[in-house]
């Protein structure tokens, strides 16, 4: 069954936990962008495995971890790292592995002990047909010194692989591979059978097929009857889809010779592939398991004979962890689940005579866990179970060796506590393991960065390092990252940090964006195309809603992450990641300006916050350029210093010369001799999104003449000279003989006696 067609039964939860989800919760895991990752944990992966270190190990030492690489580096092959711990998490082994196909995207890791491995890559659910898969026997060894992978078997099959297992089959201590199949539909397209092959963990070649008649759903492996060897106990149809839906009914599957045991043989409501897959309830390793089973509208206790069902609590509900939880009374389990009241724990000791002692009870109520916070935990628990079979749920020692914690969706109960309390919601995000790293328990968390809004909420990872007892496992993980946090913070936080979203309103000259936050949040976009008269989309109505819903019809998917330092733990710091918008484009056209966005950050912890929208538009205008010209500078040959300044984040270059040093403000100097005369300075300075802008700057070494004030000196020297002549001539008349009184006779003129008439003029 596909992914969207589970999606679309997931309306049955709803009804099973009395809250009204609107189907379509559980995601298909779809391929995450992988980025450029400075630290080795922040390069996506599809699944990890623990290395335990050597025997004889102080038990500071960290283990090492193996890591299947998400990315593609052929179609054909699957890649294979060991990461060792020292300042960061480095490299030390690569191993290659040819799958022989290029049509197995669908991988992950099965753990048999003792260093080996098995690698399942099978024909996703979403492709048609019976499919095909490899399996690949591998071995971590010792070799000079140092770890390598070695290949140690391979079987081909031509049925696609759903589901996996270790298990002890026939009871001697050593754990074989055990893979469930694609059903087989006959030509009438009645569901005919599944099923169940047992591989060889040295050999990796098929030993045992159990055929089952009709559908397997969730299960879980464990001792559930008196023979030796383990078996599977798992929720079954007897006729599944297309060819009508039978009853569905709980069967044991002794794993060593095939037989069949019903332990509830009554008809069970729901679908086989949407009921929450039983957990496994070990006290000791002596006497048979049992398993807590939700059973419509109560949680239960089972076991492998076929005895009635005793009932733990009268609540439907989804089982969410269970592990040893002993005390000064003697071994017991500690379990939990998510009801429709809110979260459960309590500890069971089974006693002679089968009767079940049930012990501190807890029970933290929705409304205590908040409103937003609960539905966010219902839906996200919902697809995890559906999609995986495994809850997003933690029972281990964190902060102090040897003293468990019980971590949930929304609560938390520390050891020593013996009380619930609220606690991180871990939306798409998963608890894998606690090792000393630098002398602390430190806590490794897988983040999600897959999502596919029009199926459902992004689901958790599921690494096989996070396995947990008696693990029946349906698929691949979705891709994941990995970060380092202290344990102490997972166990004392009452309030984890909630992440927020911000959305620049220009891009780019490229398209890009930055988008700021602590590191570690993951920022899960919805990108809408915008024509130049388009609204912009509607912030979604809460985080739930901005998850599930994208924020148009032709709406594009990113998930983005704010990278964590190597060696640094996640949360500490503020920094940006970059979203790409240019290739996202309106129908029809091959550029677009504008683009609709929602975002909804979610950290490390699984916090949610709240989703944003808005528009953002593409940049071209190149960054301002400003350069100092000063009145006076130093002349030839000393060295002139100009200060200039552009936008923050931009480049700047001096035409024939190297790129100038700019600081976080914008700053620059620029270092030169100036000549007594005009000469330009042509800078040239580039923004981030590649915008540029080109300035010419006209400086004079020593006083820049040019900027006196010539017009006015000129007119101010005229006005100057013509007041001082006019002042001249009103200050006395300029000295003669006359006016100096040295006259005598001899100066005196002659007057001449004429004749009259002689000089008159007669008409």
């Amino acid at each position: 069954m596909t992914a969207a067609t589970r999606a679309r039964r997931s309306s049955a939860w709803a009804a099973v936990l009395g809250i009204a989800l609107a189907a379509g919760l559980v995601p298909a895991a779809s391929a995450a962008e992988p980025q450029v990752a400075a630290s080795r944990l922040e390069a996506p992966m599809d699944d990890i495995a623990v290395i335990d270190p050597p025997v004889g190990a102080s038990a500071d030492t960290t283990p090492m971890l193996l890591v299947l690489d998400a990315e593609r580096i052929e179609p054909t092959m699957a890649r294979l790292s060991i990461l060792s711990r020292a300042r960061t998490w480095d490299r030390v082994t690569v191993h290659d592995v040819e799958l022989e196909r290029d049509d197995l995207d669908a991988r992950w890791l099965v753990g048999l002990g003792d260093g080996r491995f098995a690698l399942v890559a099978t024909s996703p659910t979403t492709a048609t047909g019976t499919g095909d898969a490899v399996v690949v026997g591998l071995a971590v060894r010792p070799e000079a010194g140092a770890l390598t992978i070695v290949e140690t078997g391979r079987s081909r099959m031509d049925r696609a692989i759903e589901e996996s297992a270790a298990a002890d089959v026939d009871g001697l201590g050593t754990a074989e591979l055990v893979l469930g199949t694609r059903p087989l539909y006959d030509a009438s397209g009645s569901c005919g059978k599944t099923s169940l092959l047992i591989l060889d963990s040295a050999t990796s070649s098929v030993r045992r097929s159990i055929e089952i008649p009709g559908r397997l759903g969730g299960g879980v492996v464990g001792r559930f009857d008196a023979a030796q060897g383990d078996d599977l106990m798992a929720f079954a149809a007897v006729d599944c889809p297309p060819g009508g839906a039978g009853g569905t009914h709980l069967v044991t599957i002794r794993l060593r010779d095939g037989t069949h045991t019903d332990v509830i043989d009554k008809g069970l409501v729901g679908d086989v592939s949407v009921i929450a897959p039983p957990l496994r309830l070990r006290t000791d390793d002596a006497g048979p398991d049992h398993a807590l089973v939700a059973l419509g509208d109560e949680m239960a206790v089972v076991d492998g004979r076929g005895d009635s069902p005793r009932t733990v609590a009268k609540v439907p509900g989804i089982p969410l962890v269970a592990g040893p939880d002993a005390d000064a009374a003697g071994p017991g389990v500690r379990v939990a689940w998510l009801g429709t009241r809110g979260v459960e724990a309590l500890r069971l000791r089974l006693e002679q005579g089968g009767r079940i002692k049930v012990t501190n009870h807890q029970v933290l109520r929705g409304d205590e866990i908040g409103p937003d916070r609960w539905q966010l935990v219902i839906a996200a628990s919902a697809a995890d179970v559906q999609i995986h079979g495994v809850a997003s749920a933690w029972l281990g020692a964190l902060a102090d060796e040897g003293c468990p914690d019980l971590v949930l969706p929304g609560a938390i109960e520390p050891c020593g506590s013996a009380e619930l309390r609220a606690g991180a919601t871990w939306v798409a995000t998963r608890l894998v393991t606690a090792m000393p790293i630098e002398g602390r328990r430190t806590a490794l968390i897988a983040a999600g960065i897959a999502w596919d809004p029009k199926v459902g909420i992004p689901t958790s990872p599921t690494p096989w390092a996070a396995a947990p007892p008696g693990w029946w496992r349906r698929g691949p993980s979705t891709p994941f990252v990995v970060s380092e946090t202290r344990g102490s913070d997972v166990v004392y936080f009452r309030d984890f940090p909630v992440p927020k979203a911000t959305i620049e309103e220009t891009t780019a000259r490229d398209g890009s964006t930055k988008l700021p936050g602590f590191t570690g949040t993951r920022m899960f976009v919805s990108v809408q195309p915008l024509a130049d008269d388009a609204n912009v989309p509607e912030p979604p109505a809460s985080e739930l809603d901005g998850l599930i819903r994208p924020a148009g019809t032709d709406a594009v998917v990113r998930t983005v992450r704010v990278p964590v330092p190597p060696g640094n733990e996640s949360g500490r710091d503020g920094a940006f990641t970059t979203l790409d918008l240019g290739d996202i484009h309106v129908p029809g056209s091959e550029t677009t300006a504008r683009w609709g966005l929602r975002v909804v950050p979610i950290n490390d912890w699984g916090e949610v916050g709240a989703p944003v929208a808005g528009a953002i538009t593409r940049d071209a205008v190149g960054p301002t350029l400003n350069l100092e010209t000063p009145f006076t500078a130093p002349i030839w040959p000393f060295l002139s210093h100009l200060s200039g300044r552009t936008e923050p984040g931009s480049t700047v270059k001096i035409e024939g010369g190297d790129p100038l040093d700019v600081d976080q403000r914008g700053r620059f100097t620029v270092v030169t001799r100036l000549a007594p005369w005009p000469q330009d300075i042509r800078l040239t300075a580039t923004d981030e999104s590649g915008n540029t802008s080109v300035a010419a700057f006209s400086l004079v070494g020593g006083v820049d003449y040019r900027r006196f004030p010539w017009a006015l000196i000129i007119a101010v020297t005229l006005l100057v000279v013509v007041a001082a002549r006019g002042f001249r001539r009103a200050g006395g008349v300029e000295a003669t003989a006359w006016s100096t009184g040295v006259l005598d006779e001899a100066s005196m003129p002659e007057i001449e006696e004429l004749p009259p008439g002689s000089g008159l003029a007669r008409r």
